[in-house]
Order: structure tokens, then sequence, then C-alpha cells
């Protein structure tokens, strides 16, 4: 909450100290103007055109100001993925843990959000039929391949059916050119 607040000022104030300032200074050209269009053309076209200049630079700041604060997705997506383990962890007392090995720099948004959904669905799983009591989501970066391992430590099964839930994954995958896996040894690996 205390982060959330000083980011508002922060962003508060730099608008203020931009924006502010911007339009401040163009409002008092364009009442200049407003005087001064029936007797002096010259001067009101100059004072017009330096508010619309003005304000111009003003959006450009804002654009960047705003450009530079915006996370970039992949940070979304990995804070969304923590989050997510989090509230299953407080939902369902099953211990959640998040690794990653290497830079998530080059991961695409849309790889995120395969990943993330695969992760719901494998923690709808893990309430069906696991019983585990931990399970952890892993992020493997070897060069421009990324591998994402979802494991529990629950009880597993003999054999591996895909219903619905794991063809769904499948397909999910399929649509980026992924590849999928599913085993089961120790618990559930996907």
């Amino acid at each position: 909450v205390l982060a959330s607040l000083n980011e508002r000022n922060y962003i508060a104030q730099k608008m203020h100290d931009s924006l502010g300032h911007r339009i401040t200074g163009s409002i008092m050209q364009l009442e200049v103007t407003r005087e001064v269009m029936d007797t002096n053309m010259d001067l009101s076209k100059q004072c017009l055109n330096n508010a619309i200049d003005n304000l111009k630079e003003g959006m450009d700041e804002i654009r960047g100001f705003l450009k530079n604060i915006k996370p970039k997705s992949k940070d979304i997506s990995i804070e969304s993925i923590r989050e997510l383990l989090q509230k299953f962890q407080f939902e369902t007392s099953i211990l959640t843990n998040l690794n990653i090995q290497g830079s998530l720099e080059n991961v695409k948004p849309i790889h995120m959000e395969v990943i993330t959904e695969n992760i719901k669905e494998a923690m709808t799983n893990i309430c069906k039929y696991s019983s585990a009591s931990r399970m952890s989501v892993s992020f493997f970066v070897y060069g421009k391949v990324l591998r994402v391992e979802i494991k529990d430590n629950g009880v597993g099964c003999k054999k591996v059916v895909k219903n619905l839930g794991l063809i769904g994954m499948e397909e999910r995958m399929q649509k980026i050119n992924g590849k999928i896996d599913f085993s089961s040894d120790n618990g559930f690996l996907i």
C-alpha cells in the first residue's frame, strides 16, 4: 500500500510539474490571442502557434513519461503468475514456489499468456486429483528456448489420461509452436 501511494504521489507530482506548466502556458498564450485577435493578427497567430507547439510538446512529454512507467508485458505476466500462485496457496494451503533461471526479457506476451492459462489448468487438476501439499512453477531460459515446468508432490497416476484440461493445454501450446509433455513420477510434472 505504501509503495502504491508513493508511486501515485510521484505520478501526480510529475503530471503537475509537466502538464500543469504546459497547460498554464498555453492558456496564457490563448488568452493573449483572444485579446489581440482583432487588432494584431501577427501577434495572435504567433501566440496561437506557440500554444499549439507547447501543447504538442506536452503531449510528447506525457507519452514519454507514461511509456517509461508502464510495466512491460513480461513483468506484468511474471507478477500475475506470482500473484496467481500466492492466491492459490492462500485458498488451498498447498505451498507454492516460483523459480526463474535466466532472463525472461525476450519471452513474448502471447507465450506468457499461454503459460499462465496452463498454470491455471494445472492448479485445477492439482486440487481435484493430486492430494499434493506443494507445487512449483519453474522457468528455465536456454538461449532462445524457454522450458517451463509445473510440478506437484501429489499421488500422481499410473497412466496419464488426457481429458479436456490436458488436451486444452496441448492445443494452446500448439498454437504458439510449443511442445508439452506430461509425466507422473513422484507427483505430476508438466
